[in-house]
């Protein structure tokens, strides 16, 4: 397997912000692309990363390779990295996998191995969750509500009615409610209650993109978050609804 991204910088805010929920991880390298599909280490959120294999200058993987990396090592190597360099990774053996950065500007080139690991980790599915509803919104201006409400409580309620998306907070000393106004009106509404704690890991990506696109289900047994990794591919977190007291 051999890969080649000039959107190196990309790769490495993402791995910035899984390093935060994961731990010791399988990725896999198939013909289609790169995918990432596991539970946290709290096993209560679901993250499903994929980049497809044509977004790359160069991608290379004839049969499917499974590399079990720790996250925070894999980030100590990419830190490194800023804008324009080219980032270039292989895989010829089970022992490691190469990193090479080349930086044109600094006239530099930086290698490095990396020790796989032998990680017995169950496969999962992305569930077959039909999303009903999509509310796309400035990442820094969801993050920034996410951050705010969790100094007045541990839990977000998420409403969308008509063309109002709506977050509110209850607290012991305040409560909070901030509604946005969308193009689209919707048919019917849709209310689920999230921790917060995981929202505020997750909207970490904001570095990522800008826009970050609320998917919710009528069902209501999942949220997902959807960032873009510049033209690379996707990064979604899928968070449980809570159930609510009544």
């Amino acid at each position: 397997m051999k890969l080649t991204t000039i959107q190196a910088s990309a790769l490495k805010s993402c791995f910035e912000v899984l390093k935060d929920i994961l731990n010791d991880v399988n990725i896999y390298f198939k013909p289609t692309g790169v995918y990432i599909t596991t539970l946290d280490t709290a096993r209560t959120s679901l993250i499903d990363l994929f980049l497809a294999a044509e977004n790359f200058e160069e991608y290379e993987c004839p049969e499917p390779i499974v590399a079990g990396v720790n996250i925070s090592n894999t980030f100590k190597l990419l830190k490194s990295i800023t804008n324009n360099d080219i980032l270039k990774l292989s895989i010829t053996s089970k022992e490691f996998m190469n990193f090479e950065i080349e930086s044109d500007l600094k006239k530099t080139t930086t290698k490095f191995e990396l020790k796989l690991l032998d990680i017995n980790e169950n496969i999962y599915e992305v569930p077959e969750i039909p999303m009903n509803v999509t509310t796309s919104i400035p990442a820094i201006d969801f993050q920034r509500i996410c951050r705010d409400m969790s100094n007045i409580g541990s839990e977000i309620k998420i409403i969308r009615k008509d063309n109002i998306f709506s977050l509110s907070c209850m607290g012991d000393f305040a409560n909070q409610e901030t509604s946005i106004e969308c193009v689209e009106n919707i048919d019917s509404d849709i209310c689920g209650i999230y921790s917060l704690r995981y929202l505020n890991i997750f909207t970490k990506a904001t570095s990522i993109c800008s826009m970050v696109q609320v998917l919710q289900e009528r069902a209501n047994r999942f949220l997902v978050l959807k960032y873009s990794i510049a033209n690379l591919g996707e990064l979604k977190f899928y968070l449980a609804t809570k159930v609510e007291d009544v």
